[in-house]
């Protein structure tokens, strides 16, 4: 399977990045989208290489752990690093569907 992405453009927060364990499905989604990632992983999504347990729990979670093995593999695909993710987690923490 290709990367579909050389490097994340994801910017960062101005404080340090705290370990945040999981995001809603809505935070996950959201965060992604405002970094330009979301497009990129639903193509990866609709691959035919994309194992098809992969693409059932991203349709199905409700809930994305930071250490979910599924989370490790999108983001090794995709070519975000260790801190991006973490970066990642950290600002869909500041989002809710109260605050659009």
């Amino acid at each position: 399977m290709h990367k579909f992405i050389q490097a994340a453009q994801i910017y960062p927060s101005q404080v340090s990045t705290p370990v945040v364990p999981e995001l809603t499905a809505f935070q996950a989604h959201m965060v992604l989208s405002r970094n330009g990632l979301l497009p990129l992983i639903e193509s990866f999504m609709e691959d035919p290489a994309t194992p098809e347990k992969v693409k059932i729990g991203w349709r199905k979670l409700t809930t994305y752990r930071r250490d979910n093995p599924l989370i490790l593999f999108v983001a090794e695909e995709m070519g975000i690093t260790e801190p991006e993710l973490d970066q990642l987690f950290a600002d869909g923490a500041l989002i809710s569907p109260d605050k659009l």
